[in-house]
């Protein structure tokens, strides 16, 4: 995603309209995406897939966060991060499009999926998430134009994730 123009003017594409409603996101505001609808008409098609992506995402948030009995668990917050849009699922984890907020980029963040950690003794729940964060961080030390270059490994709220070159 590209900055926000410095000067003031009026963001032109649709990278710097959607930087612009996450930045008004991350200062804590409650942006209507209605109102980017109908500021950006040149871009309402894009925009009205990605706002439709979000509710998407939320969902299959919830579902990756299921408590287990059936419920939707709160869906932790990924410090520095901006889910966007889902990419797919993995054997192991989720991977979504995500807005680094810090480094004013896009990247892709793998999270474990709880339907792989339900039901799990606690040790062997300690031992997978112990085996989703080493491999992140094994990932992150390899330097080869084949594999996704890794940008950071954390864990929130119990929940581990990585982010990735997107």
């Amino acid at each position: 995603m590209a900055e926000m123009p410095e000067n003031g003017s009026q963001p032109n594409s649709l990278e710097e309209i959607l930087a612009d409603y996450y930045c008004a996101v991350d200062a804590g505001k409650n942006p209507d995406p209605q109102d980017y609808l109908d500021r950006y008409p040149e871009h309402r098609q894009e925009l009205e897939e990605h706002f439709a992506a979000q509710g998407r995402v939320e969902a299959i948030l919830k579902a990756v966060q299921s408590d287990g009995a059936g419920g939707a668990a709160e869906v932790p917050l990924l410090p520095d991060f901006q889910i966007l849009d889902p990419i797919g699922p993995g054997g192991m984890g989720m991977v979504f499009k995500a807005w680094q907020q810090s480094a004013k980029r896009v990247v892709a963040v793998k999270i474990i999926r709880a339907d792989r950690l339900d039901n799990l003794l606690s040790e062997q729940r300690h031992k997978m998430i112990e085996r989703f964060i080493t491999e992140a961080q094994a990932a992150a030390r390899l330097e080869h134009d084949n594999i996704v270059k890794v940008y950071h490994v954390g864990e929130s709220h119990d929940q581990p994730y990585y982010a990735m070159r997107s």
